[in-house]
């Protein structure tokens, strides 16, 4: 799991960003989009009380890394590299990620943002 923060130090008025990318959560897992969920999240439930909450994920493969691809470059992996989820060859193995590539936090950092990320 990880959590992208994005924010401004200046006075800009631009809104503040926080991506939590968990892996093997469920639409139900959080006590925001289910009040029967196994854990309530209150603070979470809090946050998406106050913010955008996404009713409409899918992800592209069963392992993690050609969704994070997805999140950071805004393309799916499968028309962009020629790379299926089956090529992924494990934490030593290339990147999808090309250089030149342009990712969301490059992005977002060219409009001013501060950005942080904390992995859990």
């Amino acid at each position: 799991m990880f959590a992208l923060c994005v924010g401004t130090g200046s006075a800009q008025q631009l809104p503040n960003i926080i991506i939590i990318y968990a892996d093997d959560l469920g639409y139900g897992d959080l006590s925001c989009y289910n009040p029967k969920a196994a854990y309530q999240t209150p603070r979470l439930d809090q946050m998406a009380a106050e913010g955008i909450r996404f009713t409409d994920a899918h992800s592209p493969s069963t392992i993690c890394s050609p969704s994070r691809y997805g999140l950071f470059s805004g393309q799916q992996i499968y028309r962009s590299t020629g790379r299926g989820g089956g090529a992924f060859e494990g934490p030593g193995g290339p990147s999808y990620l090309k250089p030149g590539t342009l990712t969301l936090p490059q992005m977002l950092k060219e409009q001013g943002y501060h950005l942080s990320l904390i992995h859990i």
